[in-house]
């Protein structure tokens, strides 16, 4: 059994990859292309569903008016549903998970979801507070691992907007300085997000309230996608 997802996130640092070249709507996504946040996801979901993370395929998205979305188009009803609606649907995924950050707006989950629980494509929103950095700087062990940080941070929601985002930007920038003078090849930007998607400790993360929501959230939908 495999599982088909589609993701919208709001930057290219969570739902790109390597490679920012995008098959058609609907097709999968190969390894190179996916970010982040997609890496968070699969874990997330094998966690809460009996599917391994090899059988989870994440397909390119929707196209509004042929360009790849941006992160303004997820809060605008409109266009969040134009991106949820796949009128083949042979090429609609099983499932569309659309990853925004709060940014101090506390009804954003709850907006979302009202305005795209009636589509036929069932869908998760996931809000991280503030944003989506929060959630790869939440298990210090694994920060401290990858980027050689030093010290822990404040706990990740009590953070001013755009700090856990400034703060991660600043410790990869500093670990990929020092690459340059110990690999032959210095990790990238996108490689070092992803992997501390793929290794940061779930059980870290879910002592953060907006990740259980989403876990929860998650579990609910799965549920329904797995009852005849």
């Amino acid at each position: 059994m495999s599982l088909r997802v589609v993701l919208y996130a709001e930057g290219p640092g969570e739902d790109r990859g390597e490679d920012v070249w995008l098959p058609e709507p609907g097709e999968l996504l190969p390894p190179d292309s996916l970010g982040a946040a997609h890496h968070l996801v699969a874990r997330v979901i094998a966690s809460v569903h009996t599917i391994p993370t090899a059988a989870i395929r994440f397909v390119s998205p929707l196209r509004l008016q042929g360009r790849p979305h941006r992160g303004s188009d997820l809060l605008l009803t409109r266009n969040l549903r134009r991106l949820l609606t796949f009128a083949s649907p042979p090429r609609r995924p099983d499932l569309a998970v659309v990853m925004v950050d709060e940014d101090e707006q506390p009804s954003r989950r709850k907006d979302l979801v009202a305005s795209t629980q009636d589509l036929p494509l069932r869908s998760v929103v996931a809000v991280p507070v503030r944003e989506f950095e929060a959630w790869l700087i939440g298990d210090h062990a694994s920060v401290r691992s990858l980027l050689g940080v030093t010290g822990s941070p404040p706990a990740p929601e009590t953070m001013a907007r755009r700090e856990a985002k400034r703060l991660l930007t600043n410790w990869m920038e500093a670990a990929i300085a020092a690459d340059s003078s110990q690999r032959a090849e210095p990790r990238t930007v996108q490689q070092l997000r992803a992997h501390l998607a793929q290794q940061c400790d779930l059980t870290t993360l879910e002592r953060l309230a907006a990740f259980q929501q989403f876990r929860e959230d998650l579990r609910h939908r799965l549920r329904e996608h797995s009852s005849p």
